[in-house]
């Protein structure tokens, strides 16, 4: 188990394969461990960066309140004290996909791709955070959103200047 100081916590990481980098977030509930069957097949082109979020799994446990800012804040501590400084890829599944589109709207210059499924905003929440992400960033056809309502959804993602499509290389 490989363990890092970010963010004034303690949080456990795992990190496998070589290439451009990937970072998935885990659901609340979860740990880094729900990503063990897709890990490593994504191990063999990219370098796969699983980690338990504050709170979660051996990480250290809340104190306080917590928010998505938090959790974005732990996020890009945990790749700085990683070495990792170029844009990564995110892909998280309901809060984990919160966290993901929080942070490529906070951070665009961090933030080549995102993969979120089913993530814990609400809708409108969710097409705001891509919005701004595709204000502050040139990779406007990088973000893929998978859950409820989101066909349904497509012609406000089309609307924002979007072409969304699932890419075998993100």
């Amino acid at each position: 188990m490989n363990f890092i100081e970010a963010n004034g916590v303690s949080l456990r990481y795992a990190v496998e394969g070589s290439g451009r980098p990937i970072v998935l977030i885990h659901e609340m509930g979860g740990t880094l461990e729900s990503w063990s069957l897709l890990a490593p097949l994504l191990a063999v082109k990219r370098r796969v960066v699983r980690y338990d979020t504050r709170g979660a799994g051996f990480s250290e446990k809340i104190r306080g309140v917590l928010s998505v800012d938090t959790m974005t804040d732990d996020l890009i501590a945990l790749l700085d004290g990683l070495g990792i400084t170029g844009k990564v890829a995110l892909a998280g599944t309901a809060v984990g996909g919160a966290i993901a589109l929080h942070t490529a709207a906070r951070f665009p210059d961090r933030v080549v791709a995102v993969v979120a499924t089913s993530p814990a905003v609400r809708m409108a929440a969710t097409f705001w955070l891509i919005a701004e992400w595709v204000r502050c960033t040139e990779s406007a056809s990088s973000v893929i959103v998978i859950g409820p309502r989101t066909c349904s959804r497509i012609s406000s993602i089309t609307k924002l200047g979007l072409r969304p499509s699932i890419r075998a290389s993100v």
